[in-house]
Formats: structure tokens, C-alpha cells, sequence
């Protein structure tokens, strides 16, 4: 992983999400600008369909494209996707994670085949027996970690423990919340 005190790289999945990638593209440029130069963004997909989305204009300044051939649909069965679909947007731009020449992947596609490509490509911490997916949700005071965002469906008591960790952790270390309350929501 770069270190701290290194320029701060995004992977971005150029090709997932509704209407990818002029979506992805518009957001990155947004984000960009934004930014002032805090971070840089690599997009991750077919180069000539991402190029074609800036219309003759070189990339921004702190963007560069990363090519991938193959693209995981939201139709693809993650596991299989990945499986026969190595060389896709998903599994370069975690793979740039994994190698260390990004800090970190984003995508607004698949999202069984994230989590799966997350779980084989970076694997898991220790003693962390399942991922979860966490979501950041605005309240009245400060905002809420709900954690397994719709990411599994049968979480057996262990893996709850776990998530309450991994929440706390969280809250803690990015948040700055100090013993963070811990609670259960059921699906019924």
C-alpha cells in the first residue's frame, strides 16, 4: 500500500452504474475539481469508450485511464463474472488496490461482484469471518454506520459480533467518535 504521505489515488469503475461510463466520467471531473488536488482518479474500463466521453479533451489534470477489456454486467452472476471475466473493470481496479497503486476502489456497478472480487483479490482481515457493507446515514445529531447494507442474508450471531466491531472501529478511527453505541436491526 503507498504510504501516508503519498498523492492519494482513487480506482474508479468507469464502466459500472446506470448510464456508464458518461456518469462515472462527469463525477470524476466533478470530483476533481473539487478536490483541489487532494487525490487523483484512475478510470478503470475500456479506454476507447471512457476516452470518447471527453470528447477530444485530454483527461484532467490528476485523471488517468486504466485499461480493462471486459466489463461485469448487473445481469452477470458475480461469482461466475468473475471467473470468466478477469480482465474486468472491477477486477483491475481492485487488483490496482491490491498491488498498491491505489488507496482505494469505488463503484457504483455489480455490487455481488465488489464484494466477491473485494473478498478474493484484497481478502479478509483476520478474524474477520464475512465482509459487510457499510453505509453512512445522516440523523438529526450525527450521522449512523449501518453496516451489511443489504450484503448478506443469513449472518449467523458470530458474524454480527463482528460487524459491531468493525462499525466501532470505524466510527472511531474515520469519525472521530469515541465509544460508539452499537445496536441491532432486523430485516424480520
Amino acid at each position: 500500500m503507498p504510504s501516508q504521505d503519498s498523492y492519494t489515488v482513487v480506482a474508479v469503475d468507469a464502466m459500472g452504474g446506470d448510464h456508464a461510463p458518461a456518469n462515472v466520467v462527469a463525477g470524476a471531473i466533478d470530483a476533481l475539481r473539487e478536490a483541489g488536488g487532494r487525490f487523483g482518479i484512475a478510470l478503470v474500463g475500456r479506454r476507447d469508450a471512457v476516452e470518447a466521453e471527453f470528447k477530444g479533451r485530454p483527461c484532467p489534470a490528476g485523471c488517468t485511464i486504466v485499461h480493462a477489456n471486459e466489463v461485469i454486467t448487473m445481469d452477470d452472476a458475480p461469482t461466475a463474472a468473475l471467473k470468466s471475466k478477469r480482465d474486468s473493470s472491477i477486477g483491475v481496479g481492485l487488483g490496482m488496490v491490491r498491488d498498491g497503486s491505489a488507496h482505494a476502489f469505488v463503484s457504483a456497478g455489480n455490487t455481488g461482484a465488489v464484494f466477491s472480487a473485494s473478498t478474493l483479490v484484497l481478502g479478509r482481515l483476520d478474524g474477520v469471518g464475512r465482509p459487510t457493507i457499510g453505509t453512512l446515514i445522516p440523523t438529526a445529531l450525527k450521522p449512523c454506520l449501518l453496516l451489511d447494507a443489504g450484503a448478506n442474508v443469513d449472518c449467523r450471531p458470530d458474524h454480527l459480533f463482528e460487524f459491531g466491531v468493525m462499525g466501532s472501529v470505524f466510527m472511531t478511527t474515520m469519525q472521530g467518535r469515541a465509544n460508539p453505541r452499537v445496536g441491532l436491526l432486523n430485516i424480520g
